[in-house]
């Protein structure tokens, strides 16, 4: 907890809220029974501070900006172009560029490619899609280009990501 609470507030949480969202993890933990109960109410918490972080950081951001990356998580898996964006939430394409860039420091394509690479690494730790289908559910040509485009951003492929992790787990486990 207290990692996670050190890094919210790196993060940009509020000193207080963090501290109170620890208080209230704690006590949870305290109450669990069982290593079941104490596993899902530490993936709770950890989502729970990785969601507060991603909205003190979102915070910093204009309302074009927040809702221009609320709809495109909404819509990861499906073709989506910075024009999509721009309309859903009512401004012209090219302000929505600049003021992207302006603010994040990456394009909006940039932006999506950065969301759907995460959200391809929590598949491919969390779920028993093939490579293939997370590559067609997150709008990639191809198995191959995914492959590409992940090895480039993570720094390994996509196989290798998985194995890696899923070695890690299995040998965390056996310490235990």
């Amino acid at each position: 907890m207290t990692l996670a609470t050190r890094a919210a507030v790196e993060a940009g949480v509020d000193v207080e809220t963090a501290y109170g969202m620890s208080d209230v993890w704690i006590q949870a933990l305290e109450d669990a029974q069982g290593i079941v109960e104490i596993e899902s109410t530490l993936d709770r918490a950890l989502a729970s501070f990785a969601q507060a972080a991603r909205n003190a950081r979102l915070a910093g951001y204009s309302r074009h900006v927040r809702e221009a990356y609320a709809y495109m998580r909404q819509h990861l898996t499906k073709p989506l172009r910075i024009a999509d964006v721009a309309e859903h939430i009512g401004v012209h394409p090219h302000y929505l560029a600049a003021r992207f860039k302006s603010e994040v420091g990456k394009t909006v394509s940039q932006a999506l490619f950065g969301l759907r690479i995460e959200v391809a690494k929590d598949l491919l730790l969390h779920s028993k899609l093939s490579i293939g289908e997370i590559a067609t559910m997150l709008q990639f040509t191809d198995q191959s280009h995914f492959a590409r485009r992940f090895r480039h951003a993570v720094g390994v492929t996509p196989r290798t990501f998985r194995q890696q992790c899923i070695g890690e787990a299995r040998s965390s486990q056996v310490k235990e």
